[in-house]
């Protein structure tokens, strides 16, 4: 795995200068990871709601942090190109790692001063609206167990203040691949699903505690009731089981959530 990251860096590199184009390097470095990585460590991705990683770009894309490799492959081989990351600052100092992702614009935050963290926010910002997409941890570090861990509100003050849309990635089995600190990655097969595009059109600061709570819960509801391919029924159709459910099934066309709670 970290061979396949350092190979795909160099071929980055190697583009980004002969083109004279940084972010068509970082552009080629992810693409040649997420292949290449899946492809070494037989590592599979089966994704529901695939066409919502493209319908709105650029957006703030939410992932559940299990496993740092394997959650860059994922947001490697589903993203492809046009985004880049927001870490916790303490990664710019780990060799090799930090300084790759100083080269792919990556805004560094200081989880230990949230002043700090709030205006740290403004370079990814200013790459939101330039047209870069984001990916974000909302739980803002690796969790220890499968369970959702507690959502941060830096990604939501991100999408509100570039005014794009929050598109959550549910990633369902990463630790099994590769659970944190691991060094090796398991063969297998990564299930993920993702979400309909949450607009943040209108949203206000006071507005940012009832949206934490209700996209935490529709990763809760998602890995509670994970979406399957399953044959039609006959009959009247049954009350979903959750939000999650809900959004999947409502008429075919999943609806965003709001803040107010409606959808």
């Amino acid at each position: 795995m970290y061979g396949s990251l350092l190979a795909a860096s160099g071929t980055g590199l190697t583009m980004g200068v002969l083109n004279r184009d940084r972010r068509r390097g970082v552009d080629v470095a992810t693409s040649v990871f997420g292949d290449l990585a899946g492809a070494a460590g037989d590592i599979k991705i089966e994704v529901a709601g695939q066409q919502h990683l493209w319908s709105h770009r650029p957006a703030v894309f939410f992932i559940n942090h299990q496993s740092a490799l394997i959650d860059l492959l994922v947001t490697s081989r589903l993203l492809r190109d046009g985004f880049t990351f927001v870490a916790k600052k303490e990664i710019a100092q780990v060799p090799v790692i930090g300084q790759l992702f100083r080269m792919a614009d990556v805004a560094f935050l200081d989880r230990a001063d949230p002043a700090k963290a709030i205006a740290a926010l403004q370079p990814a910002v200013d790459r939101l609206r330039a047209g870069t997409s984001v990916v974000i941890s909302p739980e803002g570090t690796r969790s220890v167990t499968p369970a959702v861990g507690p959502f941060k509100k830096g990604g939501f003050h991100l999408a509100m203040q570039a005014g794009v849309p929050i598109v959550a990635i549910v990633i369902r089995n990463a630790g099994e691949i590769m659970w944190r600190d691991a060094k090796i990655a398991q063969s297998g097969t990564i299930d993920v699903t993702v979400h309909p595009p949450i607009p943040t059109d209108g949203w206000r600061r006071d507005d940012l505690d009832a949206a934490v709570a209700k996209v935490q819960q529709l990763y809760v509801d998602t890995l509670e009731d994970w979406p399957t391919a399953r044959p039609p029924e006959s009959g009247p159709p049954r009350e979903p089981r959750s939000r999650a459910a809900a959004i999947r099934a409502g008429q075919n066309r999943p609806t965003p959530i709001d803040v107010a709670g409606k959808s």
